[in-house]
């Protein structure tokens, strides 16, 4: 597959881009999800000055949080079962039936909540992508790409990111160990469509959505370049990161104004910033002979702080891994926990919580309303009789 780059940004990138400027800002909820060096699962406040540790039944490699911020799911470090566990750690329960013979891991979730997604297999089969209601009913598998007798080799679904609106499917699938393709989903139609294709030999891909899922993003480490095409295949362009910053992995802003991404300027690293339209690079954190920067930035719901990991060099020559927030201009910085490993999530905000608190209020003032009226009917019937 040749693919012929479009090598420059015009001026109205952001109207083609579809990118909506007016886009607001929803609430931070205030709680971060990460996992420790040791597996385990915790949450903390912000400030870093209430955590809460979650309790599983074994190490943890993958998690996320349910889009009504209530529960996380998680796989445990065999990538044999997922789980659900409520935040405040009550309720640990085993998501795939032991009776369908399907294992799974890294779980994501619909936005309404209703399907768990997750890479899985059955038997000894290679992975596809599966999916399972959230009740841990009517498992499926979602995908056919994997061939276990391919004449190319060994074929398998290795990575799958859900859009942020629940439609489509963006699938990286792994050829013989020397080729890697990427693939796009439609689910309301099952409609499949290639995007790119790569040797393995080129690195190790990075890829994703746009918050408004109109767009895919490949970064390709070996050249250091941003691919985005939108999810019909179509507009392919190279996002033009200037010399001598280089992405390394990426954090779209929800109005999709800024790309944050980690990058190298020379032997150095950092956290820098970019305008959509590929100009006005900002560094917003630099590193420094105590430590550098690891991990991908997660962007709060909010837009308000990002999550970054920050190795640090000790004083007996070992490390620790801090986890760092980051105001979004690079104006602050906090230390929330010391003991990170690699990933890190943002709670949603408790939209759907607050939703049925105030209807339920609703339902209570419209009861008391229509007692107090037949309460009033009834003694006025009685008037009339006496």
């Amino acid at each position: 597959m040749v693919l012929e780059f479009v090598a420059y940004w015009p001026d109205s990138a952001c109207r083609e881009l579809n990118f909506d400027s007016s886009s607001k800002a929803k609430a931070d909820s205030g709680w971060i999800a990460y996992r420790t060096s040791l597996g385990e699962l915790v949450i903390a406040r912000m400030d870093g000055n209430l955590k809460r540790h979650i309790s599983t039944k074994a190490g943890v490699a993958n998690f996320v949080w349910s889009p009504d911020g209530d529960w996380l799911l998680f796989d445990d470090q065999s990538y044999y079962q997922i789980y659900r566990v409520q935040s405040n750690g009550d309720n640990l329960q085993a998501i795939i039936p032991t009776n369908t013979s399907i294992v799974g891991a890294e779980p994501q979730v619909s936005p309404d909540g209703h399907w768990i997604y997750f890479l899985g297999t059955k038997g000894d089969g290679p992975d596809e992508v599966y999916r399972i209601e959230w009740d841990g009913f009517n498992p499926q598998k979602v995908t056919s790409l994997a061939n276990f007798n391919d004449p190319k080799g060994y074929t398998e679904v290795t990575n799958f990111k859900l859009s942020p609106d629940g439609r489509s499917i963006l699938i990286q699938v792994i050829v013989g160990q020397t080729t890697q393709q990427y693939y796009v989903l439609h689910l309301p139609t099952r409609g499949l469509t290639k995007l790119f294709e790569f040797a393995i030999q080129d690195g190790l891909y990075i890829f994703g959505w746009t918050p408004d899922s109109q767009w895919v993003t490949v970064v390709i480490q070996e050249q250091l370049s941003l691919l985005m095409a939108r999810s019909n295949g179509n507009d392919i362009h190279e996002f033009p990161i200037e010399e001598p910053t280089h992405i390394q992995s990426t954090a779209w802003s929800q109005d999709m104004r800024w790309l944050y991404f980690m990058g190298w300027e020379g032997s150095d690293t950092g956290l820098f910033r970019v305008h959509s339209n590929g100009q006005g690079i900002e560094q917003l954190v630099t590193e420094n002979s105590g430590g550098f920067i690891i991990g991908n930035p997660q962007l709060s719901m909010g837009g308000r702080w990002l999550a970054i990991g920050m190795e640090v060099t000790l004083p007996s020559r070992g490390y620790t891994r801090n986890l760092v927030l980051v105001k979004e201009d690079g104006t602050e910085k906090r230390i929330v926990a010391q003991d990170f490993d690699w990933k890190a999530a943002w709670q949603p905000p408790l939209r759907y919580r607050w939703s049925k608190i105030w209807l339920t209020i609703a339902g209570i003032l419209m009861f008391s309303i229509g007692m107090v009226g037949l309460i009033k009917l009834s003694h006025q019937s009685v008037s009339l009789f006496d």
